[in-house]
């Protein structure tokens, strides 16, 4: 089970039952300057989108985009910007940025910005809420407080930060069909190698919550980096969202965590930053900041041994324990920033793998919380069902790329 997974589970309860909050009226927003987006127009044939070629101004990026004409592209500081046009009469903005996720790196600040949509997402509102399964894009067809439509398509993994707008089109498909070539194609030039395994899941809480998460498995001789990328879409009200964003960075040495670092963010303020640290004696020590300033700062005690297992050998604990047979239910130590109680010295948090009824049926409890998922036979979760606060339900679908990761 994914560690970011298990502690957007324990957050998603109180964020959802605040997000649903009714608000008073947005403060009014003025709607950016098009800059030459021009307004209704019908759609285009599905043959009008072509691949064209991108002129990028410098070297950063490769890729081409599915347009009906020839992009242009230019640097504004530290964004790239390239309009595109995708129907008759109409182009989009798009805004990539290559920054960390709190350091200007999120969806919501792209969004915010001026010359993008200019205004927070929970400021609009929102219709046509989509996330796709196959890239995690996110897309919606808003209305701004002057009732201007804008269409929005955002997308955030390890290598950059997209945001495409276009105002008073409604020509929402082949918007959708621009952003996501666009997503799939671009590329910084000096990306990292690609992860060996990448595991994707779709994700839905509650009736109108949709989210996705990207979890990459990169192995360096004994060391393994999990880098999990992800977001959930929180319905703010009866037509604002909001989003939380969350990154999730472990290493792991021959199957122990050496280092955990988390950083989210809700609405686009950060909500959580925590790290774990391992020294050269093989004690932990947890630096927590949450939501309302509190902090916590000092060892994390370990209980029943010397090390947290990595992901890697708790996905090993499942198929040589359960699946096997050897014994009915698992106790895991981990790293929970959430549920960690600001007091020294901090305890790990313990997990209770049981082994369920069916074929890689896995049932997974942690204090109040409970899970039920389904797990592959290299214990990757296929599948995913959990009880949140506020009698929501969390739902993830999961697929995997790559071939099954070495051991431990």
């Amino acid at each position: 089970m994914s560690f970011a997974r298990s502690t957007t589970i324990a957050a998603a309860g109180l964020l959802f039952a605040t997000s649903c909050a009714a608000r008073g009226p947005s403060p009014a927003t003025q709607a950016p300057t098009a800059g030459g987006v021009g307004t209704t127009a019908l759609s285009p044939p599905a043959d009008a989108l072509t691949w064209q070629a991108i002129p990028f101004p410098d070297a950063s990026f490769t890729g081409k985009v599915l347009a009906t004409a020839a992009p242009s592209a230019f640097r504004a500081g530290a964004l790239l910007v390239i309009w595109v046009p995708f129907a008759e009469k109409a182009q989009a903005r798009c805004t990539i940025v290559r920054s960390e996720l709190d350091r200007g790196g999120s969806i919501e600040a792209l969004v915010a910005a001026p010359g993008t949509v200019g205004a927070r997402l929970r400021d609009l509102s929102v219709e046509s809420l989509e996330v796709s399964s196959e890239t995690g894009m996110l897309s919606l067809l808003a209305k701004r407080d002057n009732g201007a439509w804008v269409e929005v398509a955002g997308h955030r993994d390890r290598n950059k930060t997209l945001v495409c707008a276009a105002d008073g089109s409604r020509d929402l498909p082949a918007f959708k069909t621009m952003a996501e070539s666009l997503v799939r194609s671009l590329q910084p030039s000096d990306a990292a190698p690609p992860a060996s395994v990448v595991e994707l899941c779709a994700i839905k809480i509650g009736d109108g919550s949709p989210g996705f998460e990207r979890t990459e498995i990169i192995q360096d001789g004994a060391r393994t980096l999990t880098r999990v990328t992800g977001f959930v879409a929180f319905r703010d009200g009866p037509a604002g969202l909001d989003l939380m964003e969350q990154n999730e960075d472990e290493g792991a040495v021959e199957g122990h965590v050496a280092e955990v670092r988390t950083v989210r963010l809700f609405g686009g303020r950060t909500d959580l930053d925590a790290r774990l640290t391992r020294d050269a004696a093989g004690r932990y020590r947890a630096v927590v900041s949450g939501r309302r300033g509190q902090r916590y700062d000092g060892p994390l005690r370990v209980r029943a041994s010397d090390a947290l297992p990595g992901r890697g050998a708790i996905r090993e604990r499942i198929k040589r324990d359960l699946f096997s047979q050897a014994a009915d239910e698992v106790r895991i130590e981990a790293f929970d920033p959430i549920e960690m109680p600001l007091e020294t010295p901090a305890e790990a948090a313990v997990r209770t793998y049981a082994r369920g009824g069916g074929p890689g049926e896995v049932t997974v409890t942690e204090g109040t919380h409970v899970s039920r998922q389904i797990v592959d036979a290299d214990g990757f979760v296929r599948s995913e069902e959990a009880d949140l606060a506020a009698g929501a339900r969390r739902s993830s679908a999961c697929r995997r790329e790559g071939p099954a990761p070495p051991g431990p």
